[in-house]
């Protein structure tokens, strides 16, 4: 999964601490989705949920998916509440994007991204 604010720049010196919120509310959401975040990029993180060493005998790539889209709806709906208080205040609203993609899973210990973000 790949999320990230959309235009970071155009906010100024609130920028820092709007990343800095969002990236602490993503990073709840995917833990408590399962996943695990794999790095911070310069405008949002990337994550991993189910690769080969974290499935367990009753988990299939299906339920790793699901776990991917219930952080992903969970980070949207952090995001609206965001939007909410920026709002209030009389400040632009954040663009969020969020993109999961499926990995392929090749042997017991390897594990890579189809493609580029």
């Amino acid at each position: 999964m790949y999320t990230a604010i959309r235009n970071l720049g155009a906010y100024n010196v609130s920028g820092m601490a709007t990343l800095n919120a969002f990236l602490e509310k993503a990073g709840v959401c995917i833990g408590e989705a399962g996943g695990a975040i794999d790095k911070y990029v310069p405008d949002g993180v990337v994550a991993h949920f189910g690769i080969a060493e974290h499935l367990t005998s009753q988990e299939s790539p299906s339920s790793t998916e699901l776990r991917a889209l219930r952080a992903a709806l969970a980070i949207l709906e952090v995001t609206d509440t965001m939007n909410a208080q920026r709002a209030a205040k009389k400040t632009s609203s954040l663009l969020v994007g969020v993109r999961v993609r499926p990995l392929l899973l090749c042997g017991p210990a390897r594990a890579y991204n189809q493609g580029v973000f």
